[in-house]
C-alpha cells in the first residue's frame, strides 16, 4: 500500500532517513488561496491536519527500551494551483507543477470549468497517472504505484468519469 514505511538501508553510524509521502494540488484561485495567506490555503490546511499522523506513524518503542525510534514519514504538500489556466492545459505539464514521486495529485477546477464536461478532467488524469508514477525509485521513499487522485467536484458527469477509472485510479476520492 501507498502507506508501507519501507525499510532503510543505512549502516549503524549514520542517521536513518526519514520517508518521504508527497501530495500536490492543482486548481483555480480557491485552492491557491486567494482571500487568505497562502500558507491559510487549502492544500496546507490538509498539510497541517495530517503531519502529526504521518509523524507518528513510523514512531516505535520496545517493550525491552524506552527509546522511541523516530522515522516518521514526512510529508511534503505543494500547492501548484494556478487561477485561470483550465485542467486542459495545465494537466500536460504536471511533473513540472507538482513534482516528481508525487504519491496523491489533487484536482480543484470546477469553479470555473462547470460547463465544460469532463474531456480536461479525463486528460489531466490520464496525464497525472503516466508521468507522476514514473518516478524513479530514489526520488521518493514509496514504491511505484499509480498515484491516488483527489477531486473536488460535483458535476456528475465528472464523478461518473471518474468511476470509470476506478480500476485505475486507486481510492479515487470525489
Amino acid at each position: 500500500s501507498l502507506l508501507d514505511i519501507p525499510k532503510n538501508n543505512v549502516n549503524d553510524n549514520a542517521a536513518p532517513q526519514r520517508a518521504e509521502f508527497r501530495m500536490g494540488f492543482g486548481g483555480y484561485s480557491v485552492t491557491v488561496g486567494r482571500g487568505n495567506h497562502f500558507a491559510q490555503s487549502f492544500p496546507f490546511i490538509v498539510r497541517d491536519l495530517l503531519t502529526p499522523i504521518f509523524d507518528a506513524l513510523g514512531k516505535s518503542s520496545t517493550a525491552s527500551s524506552d527509546k522511541i525510534t523516530d522515522n516518521g514519514i514526512v510529508l511534503n504538500v505543494r500547492n501548484a494551483a494556478i487561477g485561470g489556466i483550465p485542467a486542459l492545459p495545465y494537466g500536460f505539464c504536471l511533473p513540472n507543477f507538482l513534482g516528481d514521486g508525487t504519491n496523491v495529485f489533487s484536482w480543484d477546477f470546477a469553479m470555473n470549468e462547470s460547463g465544460r464536461g469532463e474531456l480536461g478532467l479525463e486528460s489531466y488524469i490520464r496525464n497525472g497517472l503516466s508521468s507522476l508514477s514514473s518516478k524513479s525509485q530514489t526520488s521518493s521513499s514509496f514504491p511505484n504505484p499509480p498515484p491516488m487522485f483527489i477531486m473536488l467536484d460535483r458535476s456528475k458527469a465528472r464523478i461518473s468519469m471518474v468511476k470509470h477509472y476506478l480500476g485505475v485510479v486507486p481510492d479515487a476520492i470525489a
